[in-house]
C-alpha cells in the first residue's frame, strides 16, 4: 500500500509506520508492524487469512488518518478482509488539518486545578468506540493544564480520573453511570477546542461501580 498526503504540506515524515490489528480495528494489539519508505509506500508479507486493522503511527505533528481505502472499499472501520484473497493496494490518506483540545481539569470539592489526573478524549461515535485509535490520554500538570494533539475530527467527551484502570474507558458497562462526568467537545478540522473538565474522585469512581 501506500500513504497519500491532503493538499500541499511542508512537514517532513521520518519514516511513519503501519501496523495491523488481526481481527478488526478494535480487536487485539498490533502484530505486524513495517516502517514505510521514503516514497511513502510499504509492504507486509505472508500475512494468515484473516481481518485487519490499520494503523499508522508516527506522523508529524498536526496530522490525523482521515480515510483508508482497499481499492474502492472503505475499510477505516472495518479493516481489510484476506479471508478470501489479497485486496487492492491500500491507500492511507492522511491530513495535515488535526484538531487540537486542550483545558484545565478542576477539584470540584476544593476548587482547584487538579494536577496529576487521567484525562481521556472519547470518542462519541459509535464505529470509533471499540478503535483504540480513536481515544487520547494525557496527565494533567501542575496546574490541572492537559492538551490532546493530532486528533480526527468528530463529537468527544473528555473525562478526568484521580484513580482509574488503564483503558477502563474503552468498557462500555464501565462508562455508562459516568456519562454525565464527561464534558462534550467538538473537534473541527485545523482548529482548536477548550474545556473545562471536573475532577472525578476515587470514591466517586467506586460508588457508581457498585
Amino acid at each position: 500500500g501506500r500513504i497519500r498526503v491532503e493538499g500541499d504540506t511542508t512537514a517532513e515524515f521520518r519514516r511513519p509506520s503501519v501496523g495491523l490489528r488481526r481481527g478488526g480495528p478494535g480487536l487485539g494489539a498490533t502484530g505486524w508492524t513495517r516502517r514505510i519508505g521514503q516514497d511513502l509506500t510499504f509492504k507486509i508479507d505472508y500475512l494468515d487469512p484473516d481481518r485487519y486493522g490499520v494503523q499508522v503511527d508516527g506522523l508529524p505533528d498536526g496530522f490525523y488518518t482521515k480515510s483508508i481505502h482497499a481499492g474502492e472499499a472503505d475499510v477505516l472501520y472495518s479493516g481489510v478482509d484476506l479471508t478470501s484473497r489479497a485486496p487492492a493496494e491500500v491507500e492511507i490518506l492522511v491530513s495535515p488539518k488535526a484538531g487540537l483540545v486542550f483545558g484545565v481539569v478542576r477539584n470540584p470539592d476544593a476548587n482547584q486545578p487538579a494536577p496529576g489526573a487521567t484525562v481521556v478524549l472519547v470518542p462519541n461515535d459509535k464505529q470509533r468506540l471499540a478503535i483504540p485509535a480513536f481515544y487520547h490520554q494525557a496527565a494533567s500538570d501542575q496546574r490541572g493544564r492537559f492538551n490532546f494533539k493530532n486528533v480526527a475530527p468528530g463529537d468527544y467527551k473528555v473525562y478526568a480520573w484521580e484513580d482509574v484502570e488503564s483503558t477502563a474507558w474503552m468498557d462500555p458497562e464501565f462508562m455508562k453511570p459516568l456519562e454525565s462526568k464527561g464534558e462534550a467537545v467538538t473537534v473541527a478540522e485545523n482548529a482548536q477546542a477548550t474545556v473545562q473538565i471536573n475532577l472525578i474522585p476515587a470514591r466517586s469512581e467506586r460508588q457508581l461501580g457498585q
